[in-house]
């Protein structure tokens, strides 16, 4: 735990796994490094894990951050801070579920590689206003996101709670139409995905 707590709190951004397949590399002798580089960085996690739990880290919020894998602690660490703060917003709750919700239908639709919106098909409003929110605040989100202002791309997501609500108030998803069907499904995985850009908040559903 030392190392882990000195390359966080010195704030140290170090490739924990790049460094851990340098020194599977200078090993002569036969062995499996794809197999051991990463149980050595799943061991790794699991002293990660610990020094949360110490920290009174809710177990939930650590899984949030941990399904993104983050091969750098510092990176993890800020990361967690975000979802923490997040999980603090009125929005959080909602979203936790709604994402669930979006994660299950991918899940169930079967459809690996989701054609492009288009949005000329949608009917509905509240589809219509859920697009647009989202595409007005993708290209932010994902600027923020890759400058590691992860609290900030999410304080901007929690805008979308009541759009998400709406939508699923007012929208059949499965349409009997396969294109509009998949249609809604590209919609939904377009906003799944700029939270899955910084931890899966649907695994924040029963932190509260």
């Amino acid at each position: 735990l030392g190392i882990l707590r000195i390359l966080i709190e010195k704030q140290i951004d170090l490739d924990l796994m790049e460094c851990i397949d340098t020194s599977a590399g200078l090993y002569n002798h036969e062995f499996d490094r794809n197999d051991t580089v990463r149980a050595a960085f799943d061991f790794v996690m699991d002293r990660l894990r610990k020094y949360y739990q110490d920290k009174k880290v809710d177990t939930s919020l650590f899984e949030a951050v941990f399904a993104k894998r983050p091969e750098s602690p510092l990176d993890f660490d800020m990361r967690l801070n975000a979802v923490i703060e997040f999980s603090r917003m009125p929005e959080s709750d909602h979203l936790a579920a709604a994402n669930k919700r979006i994660r299950n239908i991918l899940k169930q639709s079967g459809i690996n590689d989701h054609p492009g919106l288009d949005p000329q098909m949608f009917s509905e409003d509240s589809e219509k206003n859920l697009f647009d929110l989202a595409t007005g605040l993708h290209d932010e989100v994902t600027d923020l996101t890759a400058e590691c202002q992860y609290t900030d791309a999410l304080k901007l997501l929690a805008g979308l709670q009541g759009p998400i609500d709406d939508f699923f108030d007012n929208v059949l998803v499965m349409d009997e139409d396969d294109k509009i069907r998949n249609n809604r499904i590209a919609l939904l995985k377009s906003v799944s995905d700029m939270f899955l850009g910084i931890a899966d908040v649907s695994r924040l559903s029963a932190v509260k």
